[in-house]
């Protein structure tokens, strides 16, 4: 069952502590959507809430910048905001090496702003909340990989259920914006990738200067620098896992508020790109389409998680 982004809250709903008011003149609404997922034969009810505003009175902004929580035992997950607002998605038809699949580019607006992990999920935090590593090189502060996307999606059920929030991965839509940052370039930080960028084969850059052959494997969160809103590895180190179903076709069709995937199709959306990647496939536009089974040691996630936690 597709994720259900557009079902209206009951009229005069009132605000929640810390809500954002900004967007169109005059709007107000609240969105209410639940992700069934099924995974091994068990449905998984994620939760997702739209958070009620009215922005007639104008811009209200009072969500704090940065957001930490606190997993136990002194393992914390560190979340940047991400600001409501619109973007335009995809790669233009002259960008160098852009496939099919990122075409054509067409209006987003995400409606509410969100937190996002500021760092991939590491194997210390995986570690704390799954009670488990299943990543090939060991290290705390490394990304966890060689999970799956089912993998992905039981950690943030845990997680949420450890912090009482509402945790998931980020719809297609939502990470290539947070990626982005207001950058309509190949990459958040401009038009070209090299080795002082992100963790990737170094003797395959984009439209900069080679170097050596490259890592063998991923990075700690955090070696190079972030973009604009203070997310880190948004490019390359693993392939991050989203909610979406991958169809690439999709973009032909994709509403402009809130996309959040297709109904069907067998395999999930992968972004980022990773260590053992060509520097192409570190575009903020590439598409990965991947099988939710897949589990390699270029695979990751990162977590996006509201402020706002719902009554019981």
């Amino acid at each position: 069952m597709a994720a259900d982004l557009s079902k209206p809250a009951a009229a005069g709903t009132p605000d929640p502590p810390n809500t954002v008011r900004e967007g169109r003149a005059g709007a107000s609404r609240a969105c209410y959507a639940v992700f069934f997922i099924a995974m091994g034969g068990a449905a998984f009810a994620i939760a997702v809430v739209w958070l009620p505003y009215n922005d007639s009175d104008g811009p209200r902004q009072s969500h704090p910048q940065s957001l930490t929580l606190d997993l136990g035992d002194g393992v914390t997950m560190d979340f940047v905001l991400v600001p409501a607002g619109g973007f335009t998605m995809g790669s233009p038809e002259y960008e160098k090496k852009r496939h099919e699949d990122e075409g054509p580019q067409h209006q987003v607006e995400i409606s509410l702003p969100y937190y996002l992990g500021k760092y991939e999920v590491t194997q210390e935090q995986y570690e704390k909340i799954a009670g488990k590593n299943p990543s090939l090189d060991k290290g705390a502060n490394l990304p966890v990989d060689r999970v799956s996307w089912h993998d992905a999606m039981t950690f943030c059920q845990m997680l949420g259920t450890v912090t009482g929030r509402i945790a998931r991965l980020p719809t297609e839509a939502e990470w290539e914006y947070a990626c982005r940052a207001g950058a309509t370039t190949p990459f958040h930080h401009g038009k070209t990738l090299g080795a002082e960028n992100a963790q990737f084969h170094w003797c395959f850059p984009y439209d900069a200067a080679p170097s050596d052959l490259g890592p063998g494997g991923p990075a700690e969160v955090g070696s190079f620098p972030a973009n604009a809103w203070g997310l880190h590895d948004m490019h390359g180190n693993v392939y991050e896992w989203c909610f979406d179903r991958y169809d690439p076709g999709y973009y032909a069709k994709s509403p402009t508020l809130d996309p959040s995937g297709p109904s069907s199709g067998e395999k999930r959306v992968a972004r980022g790109g990773s260590w053992n990647c060509l520097g192409n496939s570190l575009r903020a536009a590439h598409r990965g389409g991947v099988l939710p089974t897949t589990r390699k040691d270029e695979f990751g996630f990162r977590v996006l998680v509201y402020d706002y936690v719902p009554e019981s």
